[in-house]
């Protein structure tokens, strides 16, 4: 019970524990296990409290255990049910106010949920753009910029995430495709070229920073 009182410790003090992955949740699992069955006092394999447990340490360490199920386990549940919910049953009106909800939920797992969204909007949009009508290219326009405002508000000024500034920065461009404002163009290419800068930094030898500096040369060639 020590070690495993250590670990939520841990967890509590440090946030040791970013469950981004499955993987995550497995290790922990594992440990866990490990830790029960070590403390067992009984020939059985199965775990089992220790004879001498008194009923004070079960009352403090319930409701700790019951904390970190809630926002260990059921709220990432919660969140990818909800992710869910907007990619396969609502519209792109719909979903456009959707993202406001989905990222508070929890911040285990945000940065693979915001990969997520991104990635897919980033890679689906150009394959339909040429047969949008202007209704629904606006209204796409409106789906991409509420996105990109839900993530920006949670990148901050000192990202520290290479990939998911990455795809930011592609789901900027993408925006400013869609765009047709030439005001708003600037504003876009000068967030463009703040996050390019955070590219650099996070991984200065990574051959994808090029490809982004050309690629927003293009763009700005096209105004």
């Amino acid at each position: 019970w020590t070690a495993l009182l250590g670990l939520l410790i841990a967890y509590l003090l440090q946030n040791s524990l970013f469950f981004d992955t499955m993987t995550s949740y497995l290790a922990v699992a594992i440990v866990l296990g490990y830790v029960i069955h070590m403390t067992a006092q009984t020939e059985s394999y199965y775990p089992s409290l220790p004879k001498d447990t008194s009923w004070l340490t079960i009352t403090i360490l319930t409701p700790i255990i019951l904390l970190l199920f809630y926002n260990l386990s059921y709220k990432p549940y919660r969140q990818q049910v909800f992710m869910k919910h907007i990619i396969e049953d609502t519209t792109v009106t719909e979903r456009s106010g959707a993202y406001e909800k989905l990222f508070p939920i929890t911040y285990h797992g945000r940065t693979s949920v915001m990969l997520y969204l991104m990635n897919k909007m980033n890679a689906a949009v150009p394959e339909v753009l040429g047969t949008l009508s202007p209704t629904e290219r606006v209204d796409v326009l409106k789906d991409v910029h509420n996105l990109r405002r839900e993530v920006e508000g949670y990148i901050g000024t000192r990202p520290t995430h290479y990939r998911l500034v990455l795809s930011f920065v592609q789901l900027l461009g993408l925006e400013y495709v869609l765009q047709t404002d030439t005001e708003e163009r600037e504003v876009i290419l000068t967030t463009i070229t703040e996050y390019q800068k955070y590219l650099l930094t996070l991984s200065p030898t990574n051959p994808r920073n090029d490809w982004e500096q050309e690629r927003l040369n293009l763009l700005r060639g096209s105004i």
